[in-house]
């Protein structure tokens, strides 16, 4: 026993292991990691100097070693010796890389610093200077501009909007199980305070391209310069702002006026301004004429509704009636459907806004204008609330079994 307490291999692992005590567990402050690596990586180093002072002390520490790796006796022990090594290594691998929620050393910062330089689509930016050169080629408010900004929209809805929603509020079905949840653009506090270079650096490179500094990030943004090019992405960041009307931050003074102008010129016919509601919030999933076409339709499952059809699915009305109450229509669009893509838009549009809505879907199925007799419209008659008893129990597992058993089980 004595001879195996002062064997040099022994002294060296107690000695590595009394300094790793010392160093992580009992100095106060506790020492940061990456500094507690390199003081033991110095320790290593020099206890093994030490035991490999001469030959002979050299050769007595590593013969465990050799007799372990040469002798003909030895082979399961080699075996273990080699799924310990290979699995501790492996085990160790994985707790550097796993993901953690353990909060950061320092706060992050809600908008972390981006790069000077930034190298995508194999080439630098320089983002100091980069400016969307798509605002150059065509000024806001022309035709070009409007052109862009749909090519920026149908990129968005076939990609960004099952994480940041429909309403560009963070709320996307894929984004409510994020954690954090994806950026809200219509927050005065995200790409309001931005500018378009900002957002080019997060797009293009994101999680991944977060910087070290207050790490861990936990982010599920793709790197979409993987699967953009340079000017789709642009395409989108002109959309974003056209959509939430904000304008990018810049040093330049804004002469103009601003969303407030563009909605006071929005506010023309009441036809016009639903049309341009309906434009804004539903045509990138139910198409320009309500048949469920939009550019987000392949991307979705249920897939949008089509108007043009008139066939609905929650309503109120007897089973022979064809189409829906106009309340229930309203209580669809205030509330939307969990568990599909269709938002609430109870929050983000007025009543009358909701009441032009449906007058455009009856359009869209052609049964504008008609009354609900002449459509044949009637509500079903739910009777009285029946009293729960054994009486009713009984019956209505009779009418269970009659009418829900084939398809409920």
């Amino acid at each position: 026993m004595k001879r195996f307490i002062t064997h040099p291999l022994t002294l060296v692992v107690v000695a590595i292991a009394v300094l790793y005590g010392i160093f992580g567990y009992l100095i106060d402050p506790p020492m940061p990691k990456s500094l507690l690596i390199q003081y033991m990586v110095i320790v290593v180093i020099g206890v093994l100097l030490v035991a490999t002072f001469d030959d002979g002390s050299c050769r007595r520490l590593f013969k465990p070693f050799h007799v372990l790796l040469g002798a003909p006796g030895l082979a399961p022990w080699r075996l273990l010796a080699l799924v310990v090594v290979v699995g501790g290594s492996a085990a160790l691998a994985y707790a550097a890389v796993k993901p953690s929620r353990e909060a950061p050393v320092e706060l992050r910062t809600v908008h972390p610093a981006p790069p000077s330089q930034l190298r995508v689509y194999g080439r630098d930016f320089d983002l100091v200077k980069l400016r969307n050169p798509l605002r150059e080629e065509a000024p806001k408010g022309s035709q070009e501009y409007r052109d862009l900004v749909a090519e920026g929209r149908e990129i968005y809805y076939k990609n960004c909007i099952f994480c940041h929603g429909d309403n560009l509020d963070g709320q996307g079905f894929v984004g409510l199980g994020l954690n954090p949840r994806p950026a809200n653009f219509q927050d005065v506090g995200t790409i309001a305070q931005l500018q378009e270079s900002f957002l080019f650096w997060r797009i293009t490179t994101g999680g991944p391209g977060l910087p070290r500094e207050g790490a861990p990030w936990a982010s599920a943004m793709p790197v979409w310069q993987e699967m953009l090019k340079a000017d789709e992405v642009w395409k989108v960041i002109l959309f974003l702002y056209d959509y939430t009307g904000y304008a990018p931050r810049s040093w330049e003074i804004d002469q103009g006026g601003g969303a407030k102008a563009e909605k006071t010129a929005a506010q023309g016919a009441e036809g016009e301004a639903i049309q341009a509601v309906y434009k804004k919030r539903c045509a990138q999933c139910h198409g320009a004429e309500g048949e469920g076409d939009g550019p987000a339709a392949d991307y979705l499952y249920p897939r949008p509704r089509d108007f043009s059809l008139g066939v609905f699915k929650y309503k109120t009305t007897h089973a022979d009636s064809e189409f829906p109450s106009d309340d229930d229509l309203r209580k669809t669009i205030r509330n939307g459907l969990p568990g599909t893509a269709m938002p609430a838009w109870g929050k983000v549009l007025t009543a009358a806004q909701i009441d032009g809505l449906i007058e455009m879907i009856k359009e869209f199925g052609g049964w504008d204008g008609e009354t609900p007799e002449e459509l044949g419209i009637k509500p079903i008659d739910l009777g009285e609330k029946v009293e729960s008893s054994p009486e009713s129990i009984a019956r209505g597992a009779k009418l269970f079994k009659k009418a829900c058993v084939q398809c409920h089980g």
